[in-house]
């Protein structure tokens, strides 16, 4: 255990630079996360290797260690072999943290409460009822090949949600729902009131599927439509920064932003998110 503690620290250690520095740290780290889900049995893999900590913390299967294997070509999974330049580096310290950690977890017999970044009972999914009294909306027209629907948008703590009237008087009902770390917005050219947003859409119960969804909005005039990219830049930078800030945390390191005017960012009104339910017979 004191040997796991000890090279979990210079782990840290090493990835306290590029939480500060890298702009893809956050998708490395919940990239790697998924990753692990692939693995059912963690301690099984821990087992089947052996910690070093020479020059670098390195975690790896000594039998396959030689020149052809330490390179991506070989066919090696990265667990497997050494890193090979900057980008496999940050994923070899994130996969190497969190193998560490879990075994730390399963030897204490605890719970981890830290991971996801985002629990699933925060993000909103397509079906939900939210009360949007105290939210701020914005109306659009959401067109598609197909159709043109009228929709309300609402900037969430880590989603974009559109949102349609629901029968029961300031409800909505959630037809889309993307989070705003992958939130990519262009303006048309030839229509300033109308934002193009792309989202990544990533699944945890189903690993490595990612879904791009293309909406294309057009609000009443130019003003609301600024309005709403102002937002929807803010809501993807505070959502970044809030999920950097628990990285941080799990990695016992102190706060990338805690001295940065960056992290005060203005949170907009939030809809409250009701689970639906089946309406009594007396209900109108």
């Amino acid at each position: 255990m004191e040997e796991i503690l000890k090279v979990s620290q210079v782990v840290k250690t090493n990835l306290s630079i590029p939480l500060r520095q890298e702009e893809l740290f956050l998708e490395v780290f919940e990239d790697e996360w998924l990753t692990l889900k692939k693995f059912p049995k963690t301690t099984q893999l821990l087992a089947d290797t052996r910690f070093s900590c020479l020059k670098k913390s390195i975690l790896i299967k000594l039998s396959v260690i030689s020149e052809i294997s330490q390179t991506p070509m070989s066919g090696q999974v990265l667990i497997k072999r050494l890193p090979c330049g900057a980008d496999e580096q940050l994923q070899y310290e994130i996969l190497l943290f969190f193998l560490l950690r879990q075994l730390s977890i399963k030897l204490k017999n605890e719970q981890d409460v830290e991971l996801p970044l985002a629990c699933p009972n925060q993000l909103q999914k397509v079906g939900a009822k939210l009360d949007l009294n105290n939210a701020e909306l914005i109306g659009c027209t959401v067109t598609t090949n197909d159709s043109s629907d009228r929709r309300f948008m609402v900037v969430d703590t880590y989603q974009i949600i559109l949102v349609e009237p629901d029968s029961k008087l300031g409800w909505g009902k959630v037809t889309f729902a993307g989070q705003l770390q992958d939130l990519e917005i262009e303006q048309l050219s030839q229509d300033e009131r109308t934002l193009v947003i792309t989202v990544r859409q990533s699944f945890l119960n189903l690993i490595f599927e990612i879904k791009i969804e293309f909406q294309k909005l057009t609000f009443d005039d130019h003003i609301r439509s600024l309005t709403a990219r102002q937002r929807l830049t803010k809501g993807r930078l505070r959502a970044r920064h809030l999920k950097l800030q628990k990285i941080s945390a799990v990695l016992d390191l102190p706060d990338p932003f805690a001295s940065s005017s960056n992290c005060s960012i203005h949170r907009p009104g939030h809809a409250k998110v009701v689970k639906n339910q089946p309406r009594s017979s007396n209900s109108s």
